[in-house]
């Protein structure tokens, strides 16, 4: 029924014809009047925090307001909507009492825990958090559970669909991470679908751009939006070499675990054949390494298989402490047929080495140490420029002992054997 001139909590009630009143405010559910009168009863259905057969008021103020209570209300002129913890103005609103959808036009603004939007049209559903806001500008933040960072985005876009609290539709889009004004790194997209509660984003038709310079396109693009290492291709590698010809790679990542991770890589050149490479990373409180590889199942100029290998390992722990370094090709040749790297392609000795050492203490300030290695190396030889190999140590022991002040004197004892 039209509004009915009377007391409101809250509100400064005018006289005013019909269904029309001045410079005030109304609240569209479970409204109490002053002088005992009984509040409406509240719709039943499952209210935003979660308590059933109870709805949140929607309390509205405007300079004017017209409708009927229980229908639809349309406020004009610093139109203004509160529910919960969602706010909506605009020049003017419409709201539904009975589909909860609030439409709003001119200087729009919404605010709701983790985004800000604004724009020149919404339409939005009180009850469940969907809807769909015309070239908005927004951004959208989210504290990750437990913790005290801060997820946080921005852009604009053509059209921005609200699909739940936490998940967003946008089209025709720019997005970006950098703070506001210094926007050096942004997406351009088709469409963008985010996800602030598992904290990944999906492009299709991305374009990367650094200072409005676009730096690569894809039709497809998956990213984090934690800044957390997240499984998936990366962008491909073209060039060209003259012993290999035209060549292009895929690299795919792959996050086993926070501490270990590893990339493969697919490479094709026009000249030698498909090769695929390899790097494993793991790291854990007393010891790190990478293993990688590469493996040319079937040189097309050479007709056989070719391959290189590295592993790197440190350990600590205590007083002990050990390494590997290993290094292996399969011919001499490897890195000038196939390295696109300059300083690979001069490699000449490869570096094979695994030691073990102990330190402690004594007499006081003593200190002593011992260290095994065992170390050689793989030369490569390029015939019209031999070179000679480095002498070997298999193994070298090696022991030393220090102690200041004994009697007015410094002690220092080293000792070393060497095969």
């Amino acid at each position: 029924m039209p509004f009915r001139t009377r007391p409101m909590a809250l509100a400064i009630v005018l006289l005013s014809p019909a269904s029309l009143l001045s410079a005030s405010a109304w609240s569209a559910d479970a409204q109490p009047f002053a002088g005992g009168g009984a509040a409406r009863k509240p719709a039943s259905g499952a209210s935003q925090d979660g308590s059933p057969g109870f709805r949140l008021p929607a309390r509205i103020s405007a300079d004017r307001i017209e409708g009927t209570t229980d229908k639809e209300v349309l406020a004009s002129g610093r139109a203004e909507i509160r529910r919960g913890e969602v706010y909506i103005g605009a020049d003017t609103l419409r709201y539904s009492s009975e589909s909860e959808e609030v439409q709003a036009r001119g200087n729009v603004l919404i605010e709701r825990p983790g985004a800000s939007l604004s724009g020149p049209a919404l339409r939005y559903r009180m009850n469940n958090g969907t809807g769909e806001f015309e070239k908005p500008r927004y951004s959208l933040s989210r504290t990750r559970t437990g913790t005290t960072t801060v997820i946080t985005g921005h852009g604009s876009a053509e059209l921005m669909e609200f699909r739940s609290e936490e998940r967003f539709h946008l089209k025709d889009a720019t997005f970006t991470t950098c703070k506001p004004g210094t926007e050096g790194w942004y997406l351009k997209v088709g469409e963008l679908d985010l996800d602030m509660m598992r904290d990944t984003g999906v492009a299709r038709n991305a374009s990367l751009y650094f200072l409005d310079t676009r730096l690569l396109y894809a039709p497809w693009l998956s990213f984090s939006l934690n800044n957390e290492r997240k499984s998936g291709f990366l962008p491909p590698h073209l060039g060209s070499t003259s012993q290999g010809g035209p060549e292009a790679a895929i690299p795919y990542y792959l996050n086993i675990a926070p501490n270990m991770d590893f990339t493969l890589l697919g490479r094709y050149m026009q000249k030698r054949g498909a090769q695929a490479n390899g790097e494993f990373r793991y790291l854990e409180p007393s010891y790190a390494g990478t293993f990688r590889f590469e493996v040319l199942p079937d040189d097309k100029i050479l007709n056989r298989q070719r391959s290189a290998l590295t592993l790197t390992h440190n350990y600590v722990s205590g007083n002990l402490v050990g390494g590997l370094n290993v290094n292996k090709v399969s011919d001499d040749n490897y890195f000038r047929d196939l390295s696109s790297r300059i300083n690979l392609t001069a490699q000449t000795n490869l570096l094979r080495e695994g030691f073990l050492g102990y330190n402690g203490s004594w007499w006081d300030n003593g200190t002593y140490g011992a260290t095994l290695r065992v170390q050689k190396f793989q030369t490569l030889q390029d015939p019209n420029s031999p070179v000679v190999t480095p002498y070997a140590r298999t193994p070298q022991v090696a022991l030393n002992a220090v102690r200041q002040d004994l009697r007015g004197m410094d002690l220092n004892v080293n000792g070393e054997y060497v095969d």
